[in-house]
């Protein structure tokens, strides 16, 4: 039988009973625009919330952070150490083939004492040493003390971009100063060193000493002191340097440190900023992000308190994105889930009118065999009925849901509050899901009749003449 011919028959049965049809249809709306409503309500959510977080990037970018290391066993107590220079290569290492993703890298740390030395050259160890331990490094050198920043070559001297000149002579830093003996100092810096008789410029060198108090068990302290000879290659502006909030007046590059000091610094933090780039596609950013993040975790020693651990590299967006997303993620497995169970209490309704609507046309059914139509033809006239009834109901259902969809913005902030977000709501309403609830519907109604079905096209040619008779 033809598709037109079989589409005839169904559609004259649709007409033929049409109290039985309109309740059918009623069923299916009913029921498809509770399952509609639940699906537009989560997705919408889901589509809210990554777009507000693809907003807060826009304007405010991403921010990973590296702790340092801590261990407490009993919650009460415990020992920490500084980020050392394997840990900082590795975190540096992971944005290598990203370094779009890096604005900004900003150490923060106790850095005890520096102090400025000769202009010339640095001091053996040994004299160091016994500068340190007779206890004139204070009285000999403390009218030089200069406040020292150690900063990876990867960022900018700030982390707020701000549209001012920062230098009065020299150049700024970049990626091939990492690891060198070079120093940037301000010009209270030069006017320090002026006053003890030096008379500093760009190429000129510096010696800078650096000192720590090193324990292992928080009584017995050591001191660690190191001289290293650097290279002037900027001088910064005092009012630069005052617009910035930034007190300091050495900055070191942060490899150059770890190799004078020997992994003796005591670094608490790694901020690496990430702003966007114009044209930027947020989720290929995300991906970069979250697998940094991923596999920096995956190796680095973690944090232990009342012996459980934490994670210490973090990045805000991932972590928040991934939280919401997971919560989003059990939202919509919960509304599946609950349409399922609706779909599931009314599809009896639905799968009786098909057997209704078998038996009514059993008769007809069996001439049709008789004279050569096959079980899969009426099958497929069954399949067509139920076909249109469903695809009417639910194409109602979609209409009004389109049309009081400005009702549905209301429920999305509600959501939204709940995770933080006061605007940006949008409403979505996708054309598969009402592809996805006719299907649905087809095949439990079909699944639920299968019996009744199955009776007519499995009669013989006798039973099919005895019924008609």
């Amino acid at each position: 039988m033809r598709f037109a011919d079989s589409f005839k028959i169904a559609l004259h049965s649709i007409i033929h009973n049409k109290i039985r049809t309109l309740i059918t249809v009623i069923i299916v709306l009913v029921v498809s625009l509770l399952i509609m409503v639940i699906s537009i309500m989560l997705l919408s959510f889901y589509k809210s919330v990554d777009n507000a977080y693809v907003a807060m990037f826009d304007k405010t970018g991403a921010v990973f952070n590296l702790q340092n290391y801590y261990v407490s066993a009993d919650g009460t107590s415990g020992v920490s150490r500084g980020i050392n220079q394997a840990e900082y290569e590795y975190v540096i290492n992971q944005f290598a083939p990203y370094p779009e993703l890096i604005d900004n890298a900003v150490i923060s740390g106790n850095l005890e004492s520096y102090y400025l030395y000769d202009m010339t050259s640095k001091p053996t160890q040994a004299a160091l040493d016994s500068i340190v331990n007779s206890g004139q490094l204070y009285s000999r050198y403390n009218t030089s003390r200069s406040n020292l920043n150690v900063f990876s070559a990867w960022g900018d001297l700030d982390y707020m971009s701000k549209d001012i000149s920062y230098l009065k002579a020299g150049r700024l830093w970049d990626i091939d100063d990492e690891g060198t003996k070079n120093v940037w100092v301000s010009e209270s810096f030069i006017a320090n060193a002026s006053l003890l008789g030096n008379n500093l410029k760009i190429g000129d060198n510096v010696v800078i000493s650096c000192q720590r108090y090193i324990t292992e068990d928080n009584i017995t302290y050591t001191l660690f002191a190191r001289a290293e000879v650097f290279k002037i290659r900027g001088i910064f502006l005092n009012e630069a340097l005052e617009e910035l909030n930034c007190n300091y007046e050495i900055f070191v590059e942060a490899i150059t440190m770890y190799e004078m000091m020997e992994d003796n610094l005591d670094i608490y933090s790694l901020r690496i900023i990430s702003e966007p780039k114009y044209g930027y596609v947020f989720n290929e950013e995300y991906k970069k992000m979250a697998t940094i993040v991923k596999n920096v975790n995956s190796t680095m020693q973690p944090n232990i308190y009342n012996k459980r651990e934490s994670k210490r590299f973090r990045c805000d967006i991932v972590d928040n994105l991934t939280s919401v997303r997971t919560i989003g993620g059990v939202m919509i497995g919960a509304g599946v889930f609950i349409g399922f169970i609706i779909l599931i209490i009314s599809i009896g309704s639905v799968a009786n009118s098909v057997m209704i609507s078998v038996d009514k046309n059993k008769k007809f059914f069996g001439v049709m065999m008789a004279v050569g139509l096959t079980g899969s033809g009426i099958k497929r006239i069954v399949q067509q009925e139920i076909l249109c009834v469903i695809i009417i109901a639910t194409g109602i259902a979609y209409g009004l849901l389109n049309l009081f969809k400005a009702y549905f913005y209301p429920l999305v902030d509600s959501l939204m509050a709940m995770v933080g977000f006061t605007s940006g709501s949008v409403v979505i309403m996708p054309f598969y899901i009402p592809i996805i609830v006719v299907a649905a519907f087809i095949i439990m109604s079909l699944l639920f009749a299968r019996k009744s079905l199955s009776r007519v096209i499995n009669m013989d040619v006798i039973s099919v003449i005895s019924e008609v008779a």
